[in-house]
């Protein structure tokens, strides 16, 4: 703030600033006939500029060096900051999964399967699975079971009261105070239940291992068509063939060691994934 004095001589007459600390001189205006001091304090206010706000997601403004979207009929792939386009497959619906979303530790086909609905909504049927050797789609036996993946972990849980079920009724049998009718009930379940075990703990076991083979050999069917992938000019690709290297060291062969049926990956320091 700024505080100037105004000298005026006269209603009408010129003005003219003073520097420094008030001052005052007679006014001969005329319409008063009176000499009397005017002292006028006129405030210089600074004007400031405001400042413009910075954007609420600044920080998501610069385009990912990782990221990858589904669209309607392709997908777009950004790597190290280049972009290229993707034909939608099966196998790509899998590893975008993993590199999204890293698991903490390998998990099997059949949760990897589960996680592509919640991932993509629109994808709430799962995709049609083909037989890794011919790339026909595979048998209705097969899909029925594919495209219900918690009905493999829904029988391990079975599976797994069962166990303390019979471990509940061998005691029965065991127990020397327990009426010879309550055993005999007890005996009955015990054969129920190892006949149930009978009948479907192996398909529970084989159809995991088919799921898994069948996921197994569409990852590797996209991984192969990316290390063939030319560009416009019939050169090697220049996004999407070092994109299949990356896949091929950091999913395809982890460091971690995975069991049978599991996948995991493992991406370097300093790649994050982006739905772009």
């Amino acid at each position: 703030m700024r505080t100037t004095t105004v000298i005026s001589n006269g209603c009408d007459g010129p003005q003219r600033h003073v520097p420094g600390s008030p001052a005052s001189v007679p006014c001969a205006c005329p319409f008063c006939h009176a000499s009397f001091p005017i002292t006028i304090a006129v405030t210089a206010l600074a004007i400031r500029p405001i400042p413009t706000p910075a954007p609420m997601n600044a920080q998501n403004s610069t385009p990912p060096l990782y990221a990858i979207r589904k669209g309607l009929r392709a997908w777009s792939l950004t790597y190290t900051g280049l972009q290229a386009n993707l034909v939608h497959e099966q196998g790509l619906l899998f590893v975008a999964s993993l590199l999204l979303n890293p698991p903490p530790q390998p998990i099997h086909a059949l949760d990897l399967i589960a996680r592509i609905p919640a991932l993509y909504p629109r994808q709430a049927r799962l995709p049609q699975l083909a037989d890794g050797a011919t790339g026909q789609a595979a048998r209705d036996d097969i899909l029925t079971r594919l495209q219900e993946p918690g009905l493999a972990r829904d029988d391990a849980e079975i599976l797994r009261s069962l166990v303390r079920k019979e471990r509940v009724l061998e005691a029965i049998l065991d127990s020397e105070t327990e009426i010879e009718r309550v055993k005999q009930e007890a005996l009955r379940d015990l054969e129920a239940i190892a006949e149930y075990k009978r009948r479907h703990a192996r398909r529970s076991r084989d159809n995991a291992v088919r799921a898994a083979d069948n996921v197994r050999k569409a990852i590797n069917r996209f991984h192969s068509r990316l290390e063939r992938a030319l560009d416009f000019d019939g050169r090697p690709h220049p996004v999407l063939r070092p994109f299949a290297e990356h896949i091929r060291q950091f999913l395809l062969h982890p460091r971690t060691r995975c069991p049978g049926g599991c996948f995991i990956y493992e991406p370097p320091e300093g790649v994050v994934w982006r739905r772009g």
